[in-house]
């Protein structure tokens, strides 16, 4: 059994093994810390500016200082999650995560919608996974499904992004018809839908 806690002040782990739940900072001091004050006070002029349509805070698939600083900037949060059953504990933890700075310090997050990334389109699992998350989650889950593909595994060790690598790939076009997807359900001043060809 494996516990990491941690307070502005002390830090402590003990055990041996981990799994994915165990390894969460709690933070039981009260408010936000000022690391994650400064990340909320360093956006708010940015999107004050209104200068931009959408910010997006691409944050590591961990449940540490930089997520929950993330969270506590945002007004949303926008979920990939690989199709598989381990998955959907991390999916729980976010949530949970969500809920947690929803109460205690920024009411205004709210969770924009899970995107199904690196799809086996073909395995009975992945339908399986897909179709628990949708019941629960409703239209919180985007329609459009990023499958698995060569060319988006190769687009970060290139340094481009798939969409410009390979435009014609079944990932690019699939981020693609995603970006889309987002806008629709996310309107704003310079949103235009795609002409039908």
């Amino acid at each position: 059994m494996c516990s990491l806690s941690r307070t502005r002040n002390h830090s402590t782990m003990n055990g041996t093994a981990s799994t994915v739940d165990q390894n969460i900072i709690v933070d039981d001091t009260p408010g936000p810390s000022p690391v994650e004050l400064e990340s909320r006070n360093a956006l708010a002029p940015v999107k004050d500016s209104g200068a931009f349509d959408y910010i997006i805070l691409d944050c590591p698939p961990s449940l540490g200082i930089v997520m929950t600083s993330a969270l506590v900037a945002t007004d949303s949060v926008l979920i990939p999650m690989h199709a598989e059953f381990l998955a959907m504990d991390g999916l729980a933890l976010i949530t949970n995560s969500i809920e947690r700075v929803r109460s205690s310090v920024n009411p205004n997050l709210e969770l924009n919608g899970i995107v199904f990334t690196m799809v086996n389109l073909i395995a009975k699992l992945t339908q399986d996974v897909i179709g628990e998350v949708r019941n629960h989650f409703g239209d919180k889950v985007y329609e459009t499904v990023i499958p698995r593909n060569v060319r988006v595994s190769e687009a970060p060790s290139m340094g481009t992004p798939v969409v410009f690598l390979d435009p014609r790939s079944k990932g690019a076009e699939a981020y693609k018809a995603f970006a889309w997807e987002f806008m629709a359900k996310n309107p704003t001043r310079g949103f235009a839908a795609p002409l039908a060809a």
